[in-house]
Order: structure tokens, then C-alpha cells, then sequence
């Protein structure tokens, strides 16, 4: 028995959806490929952003001092700038709970 026209068109069509789902795959790894690269793109440009951006410059050297906060047992390092201060002197600084007073618990230390 030979196959009518609807049986024919059926067995094309079945071609078809195989070769569109093949085509589907491949533009969707080509997508990704493009993802991927314009992702690499952007993380390279905002490197470059930042570097530019950055108040420091690499090997620059930068003045810092520890700060330890009531309750807390370790000390945070701050930025000294062009101030002074004195061991055990109290200070108003940020800490993880808001505007505390704390004490410079070590002398001013350089950076690079």
C-alpha cells in the first residue's frame, strides 16, 4: 500500500519541526555565545570604571588607624588623612551600629 499525501505532508512536517528545533539550539548557543562575551565586555569596562573612579592609585601610600568601639572586641582601620590624633584618644566614627564613640587603639600606620 503506497502512502497518500497526508501521510507524506506528515512525515515532512516531523522533518521540519527536527530541523527547526536543530536551528533553534544552535541560535540559542550563539545567543549565549553573544551573552557571554558582551557580559565579559561589560565586567571589563566597569574595571576600567573604577580604576579611573578610584580615589586611590595603586601603590599609593595611605595613612591608617584602628578605632575600637565599646562592646566590640576587635578594631576597625580608618582612613587618617592629614589629621593627628593620640593612642587611647576618644573619637566619633562610624560604626556597624551608626555614629559611636570609640578609642584609637593603635599609632598611625602606613598602607600601600
Amino acid at each position: 500500500m503506497q502512502p497518500t499525501a497526508l501521510e507524506n505532508n506528515s512525515e515532512l512536517d516531523i522533518e521540519i519541526i527536527e530541523s527547526d528545533t536543530g536551528n533553534a539550539n544552535n541560535n540559542q548557543d550563539s545567543n549565549d555565545d553573544y551573552n557571554q562575551s558582551e557580559n565579559e565586555n561589560l565586567d571589563e569596562a566597569n574595571a576600567e570604571n573604577e580604576k579611573e573612579n578610584s580615589r586611590f592609585k595603586d601603590g599609593e601610600k595611605i595613612n591608617m588607624i584602628r578605632v575600637r568601639f565599646p562592646g566590640n572586641a576587635r578594631s576597625f582601620a580608618f582612613l587618617v588623612g592629614k589629621r593627628k590624633f593620640a593612642y587611647g584618644q576618644k573619637v566619633l566614627a562610624m560604626s556597624d551600629r551608626g555614629m559611636t564613640v570609640g578609642y584609637i587603639n593603635s599609632i598611625t600606620y602606613e598602607v600601600t
